[in-house]
């Protein structure tokens, strides 16, 4: 079970590299949609990879004996989890090597491609491309 000790610690892990994202209200939004209550944005669309993955992506990397991390970091993705995962190895000065569907947006492997990262295009989804490498 994870506890809030467990997410102070990660906070801690992963503090210096990934940003620190604004939380806005969208007052708009509610009142356009006739919504109820509160609706809140946190905007990890700022973060250098684009997406919260790096969160994750980051804390695993400190995680990680530094023996494991020596042939680098793999993962299949859709392209979000993959430019995390890309971007953490650059920080971490090891390869990544991510495995993508056929249907990954060509930005996404241009991304990818930008983070050093060595692409393979793997079936023609998601779930082909994880069972697949």
């Amino acid at each position: 079970m994870i506890t809030p000790d467990n997410i102070l610690s990660a906070q801690e892990r992963i503090a210096p590299f990934i940003r620190r994202t604004p939380v806005l209200s969208a007052m708009q939004m509610r009142e356009a949609g006739g919504l109820e209550g509160r609706v809140t944005l946190k905007l990890e669309l700022l973060q250098v990879a684009g997406s919260f993955k790096a969160r994750g992506a980051m804390n695993r990397l400190k995680t990680l004996p530094p023996e494991r991390l020596r042939h680098g970091l793999v993962t299949a993705s859709g392209g979000n989890h993959g430019l995390a995962i890309a971007r953490t190895a650059h920080v971490a000065g090891v390869a990544a090597k991510i495995f993508l569907p056929s249907n990954v947006a060509p930005d996404k492997v241009a991304k990818l491609q930008g983070w050093n990262a060595s692409v393979e295009i793997v079936g023609s989804v998601w779930d082909e491309a994880a069972l697949l490498h």
